[in-house]
């Protein structure tokens, strides 16, 4: 309960005390005759001053948004607590609110200054016994019930706040039943290859929403309608909107329908559209869908543009979180159902309407911006058909120059790619891009392609993201700013653009005293025609001092530091810099008198401080290289076993898939025949249909269809002897194809992760090979050839 003492109320007391009201609440309400039907505690709440979570919230009909009274808890009813009512109780379409004090129960007409209508004293002693604080609850469900009716807002002076909530409580309200339906589709393989089922009910529920308010507002929709006729309505109506809403609202061919427990909660909510009919305000429904733009645009994936969006001649927006004024031509690119609401908004608003796109590979070859500003959050790999896809279609922006990314390249770099090559001459270009990729090998790739044909005017990194402003041409004179830290570093473009693209990073991140000896060229980015052939065991020295280790931690990707028989490759590939070769010849005359390879290493590092400084152990080991000492020289030396071992941790870290058992969870109870054999297994003849297998002992198996014999084949490729299938055969076929998806999905990680461990190709290529075949997995050949009916 609430203390008696004049202390603040701790959150967690007042949860307990909200709960214990709840509860009492629930049980008066089902016992009595009252308009109320459900008792909330902390519901998430849109207001004109943001999202606001009132402590006790008695609702008449929760689908309809319909509340009945709004409790707060302050210390004392002072302004905060009266303005904190106020936008809660428009928020709610309510005419008053109500304070739950230390020493009594109060109701405030919605007024401006909120005027006392009712106050009821919690006890006449202290402190107050629980006995008190349930006479004085239900007191105030008798007020409320009759302030539900008595105190009701007409629906033209609902507030946009309140539409806004209206729209929201059916969207929360049906996302757990949308997410389990499309789980059902994934498992059904009805969802196509990569596609999240979260995010698609997300999506789904928004567009639905979206597409209500569109029909609602033309007057498109038939009043009459059940609520399984619903979505078969919408799907006709929707080409009847005016052209700057048709295609954004439009259903694609693949879209699922809403399940039936779905549409029944948005039919809902179309007769609330038509009873409140808030387009009949439009700069209300506009404020409206700003509010709900405004909460769900993330979960849409909409950002905040990096910079302000300046209006130009044309501009493209990427993942914009709102509409914004341009002028002249302009292209949104976002998600479907963000693209729909902000078309809507633009309609309901008098605006014009814009081009919008949900691929920015589709963009009209007649568009050329000369502003693009925006988000790129596409973190997916693509499959390698998608990774040559991406190269053809590169060539469209980039057609004298081609690229080779590794496969590790995300989505968003394709994009960056083809937007670069999109721009216009001297266009401005803003983008906010995920964080970590700057020294990485498609990351030095885009940093190589703005050192040669653009002008970087602000690199920002932030740990979670990275923020660049670039221009599309070359400015010698261009000072650019390099923010990390909270510390903003002014160099010259014309330096960072002269050497290898690890000078950006190594600018961004290096401590100024480093950075002062690659200015003053005491350390070097080392370049193929200047590499100096006679110092490679002072390199190999340097890239195992405190100092090499350190740069090596920035720039090597989380590689082990290079070998003697990679040295050279390595160190030119990331940029690692180098003392100069006067420097390097040198350190290497400092180390020949010496016999053991520990002895050379200090003399190296004894001798490297004396000619940059006595302080380098002090510089490598800052906040710049934190964890970096932990790399050691053993490390480079790691045995091949144990890397195998470290990968196949990594890779498998959720186990190995069992085919079948896994894949019949989705299933309820199919049944099942059991097949024996000795394993290995090769198929025999076929006839109408009908194949025969044959065992490691000539035993001779008959099975009714194809997708039956590739199952136990692969069976019989992972050591199997016995396994029961469906006798189905749709179930088997639907199964056997995840069973085979999710192995090259496992194959293709595996792949990724051994090259990321290992320069050379053909060593990536047989640990790969070592690591699946010491797995309990058919061989990758066997799956190749099974994979192809």
């Amino acid at each position: 309960m609430v203390p008696a003492t004049s202390e603040p109320i701790d959150s967690d007391t007042l949860r307990q005390f909200t709960d214990q009201l709840r509860h009492w609440a629930e049980s008066l309400i089902s016992r009595g005759r009252s308009p109320l039907r459900k008792v909330e505690t902390f519901p998430s709440l849109l207001t004109a001053i943001g999202e606001q979570r009132p402590p006790l919230l008695f609702w008449i009909n929760r689908d309809s948004c319909m509340a009945g009274g709004v409790v707060l808890f302050p210390e004392d009813n002072d302004a905060a607590a009266m303005e904190m009512g106020h936008y809660c109780a428009q928020a709610l379409g309510l005419r008053y609110f109500i304070t739950w004090t230390r020493s009594d129960v109060s109701f405030w007409d919605d007024e401006t200054p909120p005027r006392l209508r009712k106050q009821l004293p919690l006890t006449k002693k202290a402190p107050a016994s629980t006995r008190d604080f349930q006479e004085v609850l239900q007191l105030l469900l008798e007020e409320v019930k009759l302030l539900a009716v008595l105190a009701a807002v007409p629906p033209p002076e609902l507030s946009a706040c309140y539409l806004a909530n209206m729209w929201r409580t059916t969207l929360l309200a049906a996302e757990p039943l949308l997410i389990e339906h499309y789980r059902i589709a994934r498992s059904e393989d009805r969802l196509a290859k990569g596609d999240i089922p979260e995010k698609l009910a997300i999506g789904k529920g928004f567009l639905t929403v979206v597409r209500l308010l569109a029909l609602s507002h033309y007057d498109l929709l038939p009043t009459e309608m059940q609520p399984h006729q619903l979505e078969d309505k919408i799907r006709q109506a929707l080409p009847t909107l005016p052209p700057g809403l048709r295609q954004s609202l439009a259903m694609g061919n693949t879209e699922l329908a809403l399940p039936e427990s779905v549409a029944v909660r948005y039919h809902l909510l179309f007769r609330r559209l038509t009873q409140l009919r808030p387009a009949s305000d439009l700069k209300r429904c506009c404020q409206a869908l700003a509010l709900l733009l405004a909460q769900e645009h993330q979960r849409l994936g909409g950002y905040a543009p990096p910079f302000p969006v300046l209006a130009t001649t044309v501009t493209l927006l990427l993942n914009p979180d709102q509409v914004y004024e341009t002028v002249g031509p302009a292209l949104e690119f976002a998600s479907a159902p963000l693209l729909a609401g902000l078309a809507l908004q633009r309609n309901l608003c008098g605006q014009p309407a814009v081009g919008q796109t949900i691929s920015l590979w589709q963009a009209p070859e007649s568009f050329v911006p000369n502003h693009i500003s925006g988000t790129l959050v596409d973190q997916g790999l693509p499959s390698p058909d998608r990774h040559n896809h991406f190269l053809a279609l590169l060539r469209r922006s980039w057609p004298n120059r081609r690229f080779r990314l590794p496969a590790t390249t995300p989505a968003w770099v394709w994009q960056l790619l083809h937007l670069l090559g999109l721009a216009a001459v001297d266009a401005t270009i803003e983008l906010r891009l995920p964080g970590g990729w700057l020294t990485s090998n498609y990351g030095l790739i885009v940093l190589e392609l703005l050192q040669k044909q653009f002008t970087l005017d602000q690199l920002c990194d932030d740990t979670e993201t990275i923020t660049l402003r670039i221009e599309k041409s070359v400015d010698d004179d261009r000072i650019t700013d390099l923010i990390h830290s909270e510390t903003t570093r002014a160099i010259e473009w014309c330096w960072l653009k002269s050497q290898h693209p690890a000078l950006l990073p190594l600018a961004l991140y290096l401590p100024e005293p480093l950075l002062g000896l690659l200015q003053k060229e005491l350390l070097c980015l080392p370049e193929p025609q200047t590499w100096p052939d006679s110092g490679t065991e002072a390199i190999f020295a340097f890239t195992r001092s405190a100092l090499g280790r350190a740069f090596w931690k920035l720039l090597g990707e989380g590689r082990p530091l290079p070998r003697r028989t990679l040295l050279r490759n390595e160190v030119l590939r990331t940029g690692l810099p180098l003392p100069p070769a006067k420097i390097l010849d040198q350190l290497q005359k400092a180390m020949a008198d010496q016999t053991s390879g520990q002895l050379r290493q200090r003399a190296f590092e004894r001798e490297l401080a004396l000619w940059l400084g006595s302080d380098l152990t002090s510089l490598a080991s800052g906040s710049w290289a934190e964890g970096y000492e932990s790399i050691s020289a053993e490390a480079v030396e790691i045995d091949p076993k144990e890397l195998a071992e470290t990968i196949a941790m990594e890779v498998f870290v959720d186990g190995i898939p069992r085919f079948p058992d896994h894949y019949l969870y989705d299933y309820y109870r199919p049944e099942l025949r059991l097949y024996s054999f000795t394993p290995p297994m090769i198929r025999g003849s076929e006839f109408f249909g009908r194949v025969e297998l044959i065992d490691h002992r000539d035993c001779r198996l008959e099975v009714e269809d194809l997708d039956t014999a590739r199952a136990l084949l692969l069976c019989a490729a992972a050591g199997m002897t016995s396994t029961s299938l469906p006798v189905e055969s749709q179930v088997t076929a639907a199964i056997l194809q995840r069973y085979l998806s999710d192995l090259q999905n496992l194959h293709q990680t595996l792949s990724r992760s051994c090259h990321r461990h290992c320069a050379d190709p053909q060593q990536a290529e047989a640990l790969t090979k070592g690591v699946w075949d010491n797995q309990p997995l058919p061989a990758w050949k066997t799956i190749l050839e099974l994979s192809q009916p």
